[in-house]
């Protein structure tokens, strides 16, 4: 019989794993709580200060743009938040924007989403037939 921790020794290996878990569980809540303050921070520009809080938001997007390695990706990305800013900003309302935004994703749901998981259904379903075929006894 194996004593408690020889498996430790035969795979010094399972040690790690549980430890970069652990050490992984922890970075995530010390992220969600560094995100939680920040959000807050942010909410409290965007009721008190809406300047400062358009600044702050650039300066975290392009933050965000600049961690991008790929310089093809972060281009596209940059374009696309242009993009969306400016439709924004000829929306009007609190309520157009809402709308406008739903309109996007939606859009893009139907238009990108929806034919590729149809795809995949189509290929599943083939491929479940022919496993079926494959495993029919007669």
């Amino acid at each position: 019989m194996l004593e408690e921790n020889q498996h430790v020794r035969l795979f010094p290996e399972a040690r790690r794993l549980s430890m970069d878990r652990f050490r992984w569980e922890e970075e995530k809540e010390q992220r969600q709580a560094e995100y939680l303050k920040r959000h807050e921070y942010m909410a409290r520009l965007f009721v008190e200060d809406r300047l400062t809080f358009e600044r702050e938001r650039k300066r975290l997007l392009d933050e965000f743009f600049n961690g991008i390695e790929d310089k093809d990706r972060r281009r596209r990305l940059r374009t696309l938040q242009t993009s969306f800013e400016e439709k924004m900003k000829h929306a009007g309302s609190a309520r157009n924007r809402f709308v406008l935004v739903q309109t996007f994703f939606w859009d893009h749901f139907l238009k990108t989403w929806q034919p590729c998981i149809r795809k995949m259904d189509t290929l599943l379903k083939n491929y479940a037939g022919k496993i079926a075929d494959l495993s029919d006894p007669s």
